[in-house]
C-alpha cells in the first residue's frame, strides 16, 4: 500500500508486517528475478556453446599442425635452394 507522510515523501507499507520502505516492493523482487534469470541464461548458453567450443579447439589444433608442416616444408625448400645456388657458384664452367 502506498502512503505519503507529512513532508510529501512516498512510502510503501507492507500490510502484513506494517513495515515501511522507500522503494516499491516489486523493484526488489524484479532485481532478484533478473539476476536469477540472467545466471540461468548464461549457464544455458555455455551448455549450448560447449560443442562449438570443442569444434573450435579441434580446428585450431588442426590449423597449428598445418602451419607447422607448411613452415617446415618452406624452410627445407629454402635450404635446398641455398645449397643449389652455392653448388652452382662453386662449380667452374667449362
Amino acid at each position: 500500500m502506498q502512503v505519503k507522510d507529512d513532508s510529501g515523501q512516498t512510502y510503501w507499507l507492507n500490510k502484513n508486517t506494517l513495515q515501511k520502505q522507500v522503494e516499491h516492493p516489486g523493484v526488489k523482487i524484479f532485481a532478484i528475478n533478473k539476476k536469477v534469470l540472467k545466471h540461468k541464461a548464461e549457464e544455458e548458453l555455455q551448455i549450448q556453446f560447449s560443442g562449438i567450443h570443442d569444434r573450435k579447439h579441434a580446428i585450431l589444433e588442426a590449423l597449428l599442425g598445418l602451419k607447422h608442416k607448411v613452415i617446415s616444408e618452406v624452410s627445407s625448400k629454402r635450404i635446398d635452394q641455398v645449397y643449389k645456388d652455392n653448388a652452382k657458384k662453386e662449380t667452374p664452367n667449362a
